[in-house]
């Protein structure tokens, strides 16, 4: 039997939905604790707490300057024709605005380090109470796998955006 090439897309978005849906709920469910243990960090860093001299990994707070855009200009120049004076002065106002300072977490494991194989199991396995230890294990030597068949980098440099 010939397929079209209509089956073959739709067994191909079958195929991906199912791939997708579970990565998805993991990816969701890391995202989520990622942003949670972001936003501890840098409580924790606000208030000036270090690490200990054999820790491996290291972590600190950057601001940096940067100009935001409101995304409103079009109703600004409106307002600006029909209301000329307060128009420069709405302008003035922005203009003091959008210069805002941002605050990221920097953070890294130093360089030849790794967390123990334990450590990742383990995050893996506060994902969601389906990943028993067997599961958990199976999947960090997937990951693993998967991620040195890339060619990334283990003790790179990462940056958060911290939440206004």
């Amino acid at each position: 039997m010939i397929k079209t090439k209509l089956e073959e897309i739709v067994e191909s978005m079958v195929a991906l939905k199912r791939t997708t849906s579970p990565s998805g709920i993991i990816s969701d469910r890391s995202k989520r604790l990622y942003d949670e243990a972001v936003q501890e960090a840098y409580d924790k860093l606000k208030h000036g707490q270090g690490f200990s001299e054999s820790s491996i990994v290291k972590a600190e707070l950057d601001w940096k300057d940067e100009n935001r855009q409101k995304g409103m200009a079009l109703g600004i120049q409106e307002f600006e024709k029909k209301y000329p004076e307060h128009g420069k002065i709405l302008r003035e106002i922005i203009a003091q605005h959008r210069k805002g300072r941002r605050a990221y977490v920097d953070f890294q494991l130093l360089p030849g380090q790794d967390l123990p194989e334990e450590f990742y199991i383990t995050t893996i396995m506060g994902l969601g109470k389906e990943f028993t230890l067997e599961r958990a294990e199976k999947l960090y030597v997937s990951l693993k796998e998967f991620w040195d068949k890339l060619g990334r980098e283990k003790d790179g440099k990462y940056s958060v955006l911290l939440e206004e």
